[in-house]
């Protein structure tokens, strides 16, 4: 779609509402295990990717999250904004069936290094809120969303205004949105069994 609408990008926003895709297995078994996923959807056309990822895609070296990140470095003028819940329960329950077992806890773990790969982009930022929805974007809860939940009502910023913000002048993007006690996200950390309000 930004390709199409080239002479329009400095004006676009795209918002990753919900969207962290499979994050197991880790490392480089991740492209080989969503290699049959991209045979089976016909991803590797030229419809969805450039060129060089779809030899890449053919090869079973493409992974989704990398090729969002290109997609950021292509497009720097566009804004990248990523919308989520911190324990999603859509995407928890999908990515269960890679990792069985799979906690809300270690889920957000996993989820918040995602996030860090894409925030070495400057014209990527993330928004995360306590809870568990999927899907923040499209209802009522853009109203009501704060960083202290979907309908919480309360705290700031809320969702609205900044999305509001990322619409606004480029290259001055709303900061990354997060609340709770601050840890050091590594693939080492034992998340906290209280839930994902850190």
């Amino acid at each position: 779609i930004l390709r199409q609408f080239e002479d329009r990008d400095a004006s676009a926003v795209v918002y990753q509402d919900s969207f962290a895709g499979i994050l197991y297995p880790p490392g480089p078994a991740l492209a080989q295990m969503q290699a049959g996923i991209n045979a089976m959807w016909k991803v590797c056309n030229e419809a969805f990717l450039f060129p060089e990822a779809q030899v890449a895609c053919k090869a079973g070296q493409f992974t989704w999250q990398g090729y969002f990140a290109e997609t950021m470095q292509r497009h720097p003028h566009v804004g990248f904004a990523g919308v989520s819940s911190k324990g999603d329960f859509v995407q928890v329950a999908f990515n269960t069936f890679f990792y069985p077992g799979l906690t809300a806890e270690v889920y957000y773990r996993d989820a918040t290094l995602q996030y860090k790969e894409f925030a070495k982009n400057d014209n990527y930022r993330v928004y995360l809120l306590n809870g568990d929805e999927h899907w923040q974007l499209p209802w009522t809860t853009l109203n009501t969303a704060t960083p202290l939940g979907a309908e919480a009502g309360e705290g700031q910023p809320a969702l609205l205004e900044w999305v509001r913000a990322f619409e606004g002048p480029k290259g001055h993007p709303p900061g990354h949105v997060c609340v709770g006690d601050k840890a050091n996200v590594t693939s080492m950390l034992e998340p906290p069994p209280s839930g994902t309000t850190w």
